[in-house]
């Protein structure tokens, strides 16, 4: 089986949607936490897809219960790609991305996660009709991005 170098148009209109899909979750998710509002959007239920609703509902509520909170003014940036033929539990697709994170302060603003960037892959199917992102891998840290 060979492997396309560049995506087709039909297939880059879905990586271009599945970025947008990480973006915006990434961005409710650091919303919630900057918020500390114990609650979790709403939003992220149309984006998302289990396993990684759980996590990331996990995930908020855990941050939440800490008193953490994310930097103002600061949120996390990514570099993606295209992961052609890569796929996971069943995903239809992958994204390749390197995330920066913003750390993490407590309710003190005393640093309890420091900033640090990771290569992970996140990975999508069609839900209910929608585009969601249902897994990824957990990431290794790495000193900078390998595709920049």
């Amino acid at each position: 089986m060979t492997q396309s170098q560049s995506p087709t148009p039909d297939m880059e209109a879905l990586y271009a949607e599945a970025e947008r899909v990480v973006r915006r979750a990434t961005e409710l998710e650091e919303q919630a936490m900057r918020e500390g509002r114990g609650s979790y959007p709403a939003e992220l239920h149309d984006l998302l897809a289990d396993p990684y609703l759980a996590w990331s509902q996990a995930g908020v509520a855990e941050y939440q219960r800490l008193g953490w909170k994310q930097p103002e003014g600061k949120s996390a940036v990514f570099i993606t790609r295209p992961q052609p033929g890569r796929q996971m539990d069943g995903s239809e697709f992958a994204l390749q991305a390197c995330l920066f994170k913003t750390g993490s302060i407590d309710a003190q603003g005393i640093v309890v996660a420091p900033p640090e960037a990771v290569l992970k892959s996140y990975f999508f199917k069609h839900v209910d009709g929608r585009l969601r992102l249902f897994t990824s891998t957990l990431g290794e840290e790495i000193e900078q991005c390998p595709f920049e």
